[in-house]
């Protein structure tokens, strides 16, 4: 009997490249990405299609994001996160894929923890899915679990994962700004650099990073 394929909200940031590379099945990876209008956008984009190709998945699979409230208005991060998994859980759903990843890391903040696994339930339970809530994955009584693999990882521990699992480090992108190599100097560029140095890992490109 064939194994359902698993789906993989990309955004080809460096948690959902960790959660694709610790996969023991990529035949059967779905990288599921929500298209971003800007250049850094576009970067992680092609960021995922590297992942994809790298890692030999089945499928990578970009959508539109849907517009919601007012032109130009910023939605709340909860309220963002929570229409993303219903999105995912309803392209999943078009895809039958048995299972969401949901690559989110919040650290071990016992809080932010329950947030995110309780954000996850309501999310299934919203789609129809009555959420029975377990160790790091919110299970639907349907055929579509969702997975939160990396949710209580500090930023080092997810490096120090993803090189274990000897993941092609460079297929993401960490940068805010528009040039061919990440800048060094936006925010999160100096976040990512800053836990690939408290790793002990070696930064994937070769503009150094001030920290």
């Amino acid at each position: 009997m064939p194994t359902e394929p698993v789906m993989i909200i990309a955004r080809g940031d460096l948690p959902s490249l960790t959660a694709a590379a610790i996969q023991s099945d990529f035949n059967r990876l779905v990288l599921w990405h929500l298209r971003e209008s800007d250049v850094a956008g576009r970067r992680r984009a092609e960021a995922v299609k590297t992942c994809g190709e790298l890692l030999g998945v089945r499928r990578v699979v970009e959508t539109e994001a849907p517009r919601l409230g007012m032109p130009g208005g910023e939605l709340p991060e909860g309220l963002r996160q929570s229409h993303l998994l219903l999105h995912a859980i309803i392209v999943s759903r078009q895809l039958q894929c048995g299972k969401v990843v949901w690559p989110i890391c919040v650290g071990p903040d016992h809080r932010m923890v329950g947030e995110a696994v309780e954000r996850a339930g309501l999310a299934a339970a919203t789609s129809e899915l009555p959420a029975a809530r377990g160790q790091g994955a919110v299970a639907g009584a349907g055929s579509v679990m969702i997975d939160l693999p990396l949710v209580d990882l500090t930023e080092e521990k997810l490096v120090e994962l993803v090189d274990d699992c000897a993941g092609p480090l460079g297929a993401f992108w960490p940068c805010e700004g528009d040039a061919e190599e990440p800048c060094g100097q936006c925010p999160e560029c100096r976040r990512w650099a800053g836990a690939f140095a408290e790793a002990g890992v070696g930064w994937p490109w070769a503009v150094a990073a001030a920290r």
